[in-house]
């Protein structure tokens, strides 16, 4: 829904959505959630009519959708409340993504914040010069940044949610094999006194700094705020064996329904 709030949505889509939201609809009715029951009843219509309207959930095919979402999003907002949820991804998406880029420094980031850019939608929309200009950086940086938020996604909205929770399960698995594999260099450099021990630490912290800043976007897109900032307080190693605790226990969850 965040897609199809924000973005891009395709039809096909909710034929992955329809299982979850008829088990949500049970669950309601069992507990006799009946306000929970009335607000799913349109929304999953509206879900089997938006499958045969075309590849792409748009035009009043998408307006009947968010409409009939729109009465779920009151009844549980935490859960449910499509802005407050991009509120929660956005500035750890953006921030992170930011830090990926050569040249970007946590002082570019204030600069980015005093100019009211520090958006995605913005990001991505921006001219190179009226960016540099605004921001005080210069035009090849500013573009570099524009380039980075626009490559590979189909729209702003992209960036924000993971269409397919598999897909970004898995995505995050190479990161956190990655991460592991980086924080493995660093230590073992750790180790030593040489100069070039210290070349290869310096590197190693960067690159395990610059997969750990991927893993905060993937955690962020799957929705996981909460496991991020918990994540953020551990000690590396702890990093690394909650995140293949995490995905261990969503393997298993998805394979088991």
């Amino acid at each position: 829904m965040l897609e199809v709030r924000f973005g891009r949505a395709l039809s096909e889509w909710l034929g992955g959505c329809e299982p979850t939201v008829q088990s949500l609809r049970s669950m309601a009715e069992q507990v006799e959630r009946t306000d929970l029951v009335s607000a799913l009843d349109p929304l999953i219509a509206e879900m089997k009519r938006a499958k045969t309207a075309g590849a792409v959930i748009e035009g009043e095919s998408r307006e009947a959708l968010l409409s009939a979402y729109e009465p779920l999003s009151k009844a549980i907002p935490k859960a449910f409340a499509l802005d407050d949820e991009r509120r929660r991804r956005e500035p750890i998406i953006v921030r992170s993504t930011l830090l990926q880029i050569p040249g970007v420094e946590k002082v570019t980031l204030d600069k980015l914040q005093a100019a009211g850019v520090m958006n995605i939608e913005a990001l991505s929309r921006a001219d190179p010069e009226e960016l540099a200009q605004a921001a005080g950086i210069s035009a090849e940086l500013a573009a570099r940044i524009r380039d980075h938020f626009t490559a590979g996604h189909s729209g702003p909205s992209s960036l924000i949610s993971a269409p397919s929770r598999s897909q970004e399960l898995g995505q995050l698995g190479s990161l956190v094999t990655a991460l592991e594999e980086k924080h493995r260099e660093y230590e073992a450099a750790a180790q030593k006194w040489t100069r070039e021990a210290k070349v290869k630490k310096r590197k190693a912290r960067r690159q395990r700094a610059e997969a750990l800043l991927r893993v905060h976007v993937s955690l962020a897109r799957l929705g996981e705020i909460d496991r991020l900032i918990t994540l953020d307080r551990l000690p590396f190693d702890r990093k690394i064996d909650t995140l293949t605790e995490y995905l261990r226990a969503e393997e298993a969850r998805q394979k088991h329904g």
